[in-house]
Order: C-alpha cells, then sequence, then structure tokens
C-alpha cells in the first residue's frame, strides 16, 4: 500500500493544511446516490441564482414602481435572467473545477465528486447561458439584455477567470455582475 499523499495547504491559508476527499466507497442500500438532476440542479447555485432574480425585480419595481405592474415582461425578465445566472454558476464550477478538489466546502460539487463530467458541465453552462442570452434579445429591450449578458461576461471571464486567482480585489471589481440585474430589471420595466 502506497503512502497517502501530505495534505495541500488550502490556497491562501498555508497555515490551514486540507485533506483530499475520500476514496468513493461502494454502495450499499444504507447510502442514497445523488441523482443527476440534483448534480445539475446544484451546478446552478439556486442560492446565488435566487438572490440575483430578487435583485433583477428590485431593479424592475425601482424603474417603474405604478401598478399594476407589466407582469408578463417581469415573467420575460426572470426566465432570462434565471438561466443566465444560473449558466455563469455552471460556468464558474467548470473553471474552478481544480480548486474545488482541493477545498473542504467545495470538494463534494458535481465535478470534484465525479457527479458530472467536465464536457457535461461545460456544454450545460453554454446551453442555458446561450438560451438566456437568446430569450432576453428576444423579450427584453436592448439595455435588458447588455445587462445580463455583460453581468454573465464579468463574472465568468473578468471576476472567475481573470482576477479570482490572481488578487484579493476580485470581488470589488468583480462586484459589477451583482448589480447587473438590478440594471436589467430597471431597463425591462421603463422600456
Amino acid at each position: 500500500m502506497m503512502p497517502s499523499a501530505p495534505p495541500v495547504p488550502e490556497p491562501g491559508r498555508p497555515d490551514r493544511p486540507i485533506e483530499r476527499p475520500p476514496e468513493p466507497r461502494a454502495e450499499g442500500p444504507e447510502r442514497k446516490v445523488p441523482s443527476r438532476a440534483s448534480a445539475y440542479l446544484a451546478l446552478t447555485k439556486p442560492g446565488i441564482t435566487g438572490l440575483i432574480l430578487l435583485m433583477a425585480v428590485a431593479g424592475f419595481f425601482a424603474g417603474d414602481p405604478t401598478y399594476p405592474a407589466d407582469w408578463l415582461r417581469l415573467a420575460e425578465l426572470l426566465v432570462a435572467g434565471a438561466l443566465a445566472s444560473a449558466g455563469a454558476a455552471a460556468l464558474n464550477h467548470w473553471y474552478d473545477r481544480d480548486l474545488d478538489v482541493l477545498m473542504r466546502r467545495t470538494r463534494f460539487r458535481p465535478l470534484p465528486s465525479d457527479r458530472l463530467s467536465a464536457r457535461e458541465v461545460l456544454s450545460f453552462g453554454l446551453g442555458i447561458t446561450a438560451l438566456g442570452w437568446g430569450l432576453a434579445a428576444w423579450w427584453l429591450p436592448l439595455l435588458s439584455f447588455l445587462a445580463l449578458a455583460s453581468g454573465t461576461l464579468v463574472y465568468v471571464g473578468v471576476y472567475t477567470i481573470w482576477l479570482k486567482r490572481r488578487t484579493r480585489w476580485n470581488i470589488v471589481i468583480g462586484g459589477y455582475a451583482g448589480s447587473a440585474p438590478v440594471l436589467a430589471g430597471c431597463a425591462a420595466a421603463v422600456g
């Protein structure tokens, strides 16, 4: 039997080594295997996506506080926004798969735990992002579409790929991605 590898220091915290995920065990009737559907749902980061949608609703009503609201337009914003946000989250999972396997908090995500392949995650992320952008371009005013698309691009391109591994200021600069739904909502309401 080969000796186990020494613990790897947690990124940014050399004083706190972390353990690698345990080896997969044989499945028995007492252990429930997460479904593929739950793995895909986890990729979308439902809590974060829900907060993004809440911000879009706030922007929508800030843009046009009159009653009755254009409920169809709001529904279109929420569908397109949910798809774009969920797609960006999945792309974040795909890009960070090498770090996720090392960190205690993230090592049981769908990619590090081998519930989904990198190709499946990339395809899913690109697919639902494209669908969200397509619906936004079709249903929503141009400015609303541009806010959704730029929020996705900033989150994936600027925050995840460019800054996250380079500087602690990543969240400040990447923070635009969290405010883009407010702009998209306001633009959707104003028309």
